[in-house]
């Protein structure tokens, strides 16, 4: 149940830090939840984030009948996880009815959470495990070889890391790690590989890292006494360890960690706000005194000059080839300069 009323009061506290407010919104397939929830409040030195993870159109709705005049950005998960699930443009247009006066399509984004944990995931592994992929014998078993568990273990392989997956239906189990191994990079050795079980794969890794989306835990003491040398667990489907496994590993000195978005959540906001307002812009070419400059990726004609800002230039790069790359290459000279 949604505390509507405190978050009336949070959202006006919010308004007088004079900082930018973005809300999102979002949805989970984890199972077996089916009430709609606020996400925490994150700050940074320049917005206040926070959102909603829904479950019906009418949590929604009541959601924004409290915030849609008091922010500033809405970003919006496009990936869809329940099927009855509103879509983008049903969710814009209730902002619009809600405030056609101050409307602007501009103001809102679409992103995709799956992609966002799973590079949070990965930012995560590099950095807990320094050089984990180059030398250290490190094993990684994943349980939930889904969109994100995949996703991942691809990103483990191509850094050179050994890395086992596993999912309740082993026909699909098959159809996933086939086609992983297709489109990884040729030129690492290695493949994904397919455990005989859950307790194999536990068996096989040191670093267990679940991706299930079961409404049950599914890591129990049972489970984690088949491997010995369990550096860490890594939950990313959240809630995934079970009493009785939590107990063993804080006897046994494993490390349980809980995926947290946050600094990818911000920096995609960052990025995505920042492309709108300054990249975007950038792109494009513009003729000036009979000479014609280009900017932002924008394809050149033959001799047009490659600049880093066609609205403001400072830098000359070299000039375009009329296919898509240098002519001739400046290096970063100055306009004055050239």
């Amino acid at each position: 149940m949604i505390n509507l009323k405190q978050l009336s009061i949070d959202i006006r506290k919010l308004k007088k830090n004079k900082k930018k407010i973005v809300f999102t919104i979002g949805s989970t397939s984890k199972r077996g939840i089916t009430r709609s929830y606020l996400t925490p409040i994150r700050e940074t030195m320049r917005f206040s984030i926070f959102g909603i993870i829904f479950y019906n159109i009418n949590d929604i709705k009541k959601v924004i009948n409290k915030v849609y005049d008091l922010v500033d950005y809405i970003f919006i998960d496009c990936e869809k996880k329940i099927y009855k699930n509103p879509n983008i443009l049903e969710i814009i247009n209730y902002f619009k009815i809600k405030n056609k006066r101050k409307f602007n399509k501009k103001l809102f984004y679409t992103y995709k959470a799956n992609d966002l944990t799973v590079e949070a995931a990965d930012k995560f592994l590099e950095k807990k495990c320094l050089n984990y992929f180059t030398g250290n014998n490190y094993v990684f078993g994943i349980i939930g070889a889904g969109n994100i568990g995949s996703k991942l273990a691809l990103k483990i392989n191509e850094r050179g890391g050994e890395v086992y997956i596993f999912r309740r239906n082993f026909a699909s189990l098959k159809t996933v790690t086939k086609a992983l191994n297709l489109i990884k990079n040729r030129y690492e050795k290695k493949k994904i590989l397919i455990p005989k079980s859950i307790s194999d794969l536990v068996k096989k890794c040191n670093i267990l890292i679940s991706c299930s989306n079961s409404n049950k835990p599914i890591i129990s003491e049972k489970l984690l006494k088949k491997q010995k040398d369990l550096k860490f667990i890594l939950d990313v489907g959240k809630q995934s360890v079970t009493k009785d496994g939590i107990i063993y590993a804080q006897k046994n000195l494993i490390e349980i960690f809980r995926l947290d978005i946050s600094n990818s959540l911000i920096s995609m906001i960052e990025s995505y706000i920042k492309y709108d307002k300054y990249i975007l812009k950038k792109i494009g070419r513009k003729k000036i005194d009979n000479v014609s400059y280009v900017s932002g990726g924008y394809l050149g004609r033959k001799n047009d000059l490659i600049v880093d800002d066609i609205n403001n230039i400072k830098k000359i790069y070299g000039l375009a080839d009329g296919k898509g790359d240098f002519k001739k290459r400046f290096g970063n000279i100055s306009l004055r300069r050239y």
